[in-house]
């Protein structure tokens, strides 16, 4: 016999349902897509999400034509500073486009340009927060959850990123045309 469960958000009721709140049901969904990324990785948690109805494909030529539309290698006027950031980062970029993407301030936008880092801090922003939790997860299972929140959140704080990037002179790199910008980066040394 297959017992039909009925979750109500809302008032009580005493007609045996099941009671849960919307943040509990949301709070155990994560969790699933959690086990099934500690499980399995990406490939696992993407199978667990589109079982729960979310289809995210990530098709291998959509990832190929991303990284070609920043097609911006053509406007690589400063190569050698280009060379210089990969050693310093340690990385050699196949796409040269994406790292002068990454280092380009909207302000630019203003002098004809059509791109800038704000698409790539987007994804930045999500891949650091998945790396530093799956850190955190991994090195400190005897933490409580909230702890784990708030050690995650100072981790990905604005301010240690800017002295990081400072400390690099990582700000030498960045193309802008803000004297606000030159004026804050100033301030940091």
């Amino acid at each position: 016999m297959t017992e039909e469960i009925s979750v109500v958000v809302g008032n009580p009721c005493d007609k045996d349902h099941r009671w849960m709140c919307s943040k509990t049901i949301a709070d155990c969904v994560e969790a699933l897509v959690g086990a099934y990324y500690a499980g399995g990785g990406l490939p696992a948690a993407l199978q667990v999400m589109r079982w729960l109805g979310v289809n995210i494909k990530i098709d291998k030529v959509l990832v190929e034509e991303a990284k070609m539309s920043a097609f911006h290698w053509y406007h690589l006027s400063k190569v050698s500073e280009i060379e210089f950031l990969e050693s310093k980062l340690n990385y050699m970029f196949t796409v040269k486009g994406l790292l002068l993407e990454a280092i380009t301030h909207p302000s630019l936008q203003e002098l004809g340009l059509d791109y800038c880092y704000q698409r790539l801090e987007f994804l930045g922003d999500s891949v650091w927060d998945l790396l530093i939790t799956w850190h955190h997860f991994l090195s400190r299972k005897n933490i409580d959850p909230g702890v784990l929140t708030d050690l995650r959140s100072a981790s990905v704080n604005n301010e240690n990123f800017a002295q990081v990037a400072v400390r690099n002179n990582f700000d030498k790199y960045l193309r802008h045309s803000s004297g606000i910008l030159s004026a804050q980066i100033k301030d940091c040394y």
